[in-house]
């Protein structure tokens, strides 16, 4: 008897396991995803890029994705040259307290590019000697050069083109605005003098740098992931199948129909599949320890988040939209000084297309179809 309970426990840790690996090829990631894949692909595009969207969003899933893609697209050269790393990916660390550490930055990149002995890189004497570093000076900023000048060495050699940095907000953790915007000055440069390709993946906050400096938001482009919105109807038609998606995937199943309850888990996850996501693991790995054969709408709501939290996060994304959304055409050109008379009347075209919208006899209800497919990370 004991023996089958163990394996019981064990088939349902597995299944548990998996699940927290199931991804689901949502409307939003695919977007970001088709945006995204072309700059990294197209080696006439150079620089930096910036994906932005809530927490929650999805953004590592479509690293995931979009690494998958890369590194099949380079295959047949992977084969040939065993050296070859044509995408790398970090996580940008917090500092622990002030400023970011760029030292350790360009260690964990080393470290993702399969560096050998990374600890132990020392600048030769010809590399010294091109420093404006006196020899006996600070060690932290030699350990810094020396970290930098090994990774655009190691970069070289591994024929690297694009670098992922996830949490890109991260490198915002300055005392200033203006070492903010030094900040991603050294990204800008660091893209053009390697000829890497860096895209920072982060919260709104990336966003900031583009107010302190015209000249930042002239050589960053922006792609946005955003949440599902409860007043867009096909917004909430997708959700309503993400939900399902996920409810039919459950190692351990809820009693009721979610999607029948849509605006509780909407509000509980803030139309983020990632927050639902998170929410869903767990509720589920406190079902397992409870001996719970169901899992039931109170346990769900046990396990959410608490409202004051779901209600930060909602502020921060609002300010984000509004952030990314910017000025509409008529405030640009009324700060330029033009006419904005052509863009109060509607063109025929888009009467016609209002004109249809309102005719139209009814909405579809959200229903369960499937979204896309399910990936297993």
């Amino acid at each position: 008897m004991i023996r089958d309970k163990n394996k019981v426990d064990a088939d349902l840790q597995q299944k548990l396991a998996a699940f927290r690996k199931i991804t689901v090829k949502h409307k939003r990631l695919m977007e970001a995803r088709e945006l995204l894949l072309p700059y990294l692909l197209d080696e006439a595009e150079e620089g930096v890029i910036c994906v932005v969207g809530p927490t929650g969003a999805g953004k590592t899933t479509l690293l995931k994705h979009c690494i998958a893609d890369v590194l099949a697209h380079e295959a047949a050269e992977m084969e040939r040259d065993r050296s070859y790393i044509p995408i790398a990916y970090v996580e940008a660390r917090a500092p622990e307290r002030g400023n970011f550490e760029w030292a350790a930055f360009y260690r964990d990149c080393l470290i993702a590019l399969h560096e050998p002995l990374v600890d132990r890189k020392i600048m030769s004497k010809v590399e010294f000697g091109k420093l404006s570093l006196p020899e006996y000076g600070p060690s932290k900023s030699r350990s810094v050069t020396q970290y930098r000048i090994a990774l655009d060495n190691a970069l070289k050699h591994r024929r690297t083109k694009i670098l992922l940095i996830d949490e890109g907000q991260t490198l915002l953790k300055v005392s200033s605005a203006r070492l903010a915007i030094d900040q991603m000055d050294t990204i800008k440069s660091r893209a053009s003098l390697t000829g890497v390709k860096h895209a920072l993946i982060g919260t709104y906050e990336l966003l900031n740098t583009g107010d302190l400096s015209g000249q930042l938001s002239r050589r960053r482009r922006n792609i946005h992931l955003p949440r599902y919105n409860c007043d867009d109807p096909d917004d909430v038609a997708e959700f309503s199948s993400i939900i399902h998606t996920f409810q039919s995937n459950l190692p351990i199943p809820c009693n009721v129909d979610l999607t029948e309850s849509f605006d509780f888990v909407y509000a509980k996850s803030v139309g983020c599949a990632g927050v639902l996501k998170t929410w869903l693991d767990v509720t589920e790995n406190w079902a397992a320890n409870q001996n719970l054969s169901k899992i039931t709408l109170k346990n769900l709501e046990k396990k959410a988040l608490p409202n004051r939290d779901l209600m930060r996060m909602l502020t921060e994304i609002r300010e984000g939209e509004k952030q990314f959304s910017g000025p509409s055409d008529d405030e640009l050109m009324a700060k330029l000084g033009l006419s904005t008379a052509s863009h109060d009347k509607p063109s025929e075209e888009t009467a016609s297309a209002a004109k249809k919208a309102n005719n139209r006899p009814g909405q579809r209800r959200p229903t369960r179809d499937p979204v896309g497919d399910v990936a297993v990370a």
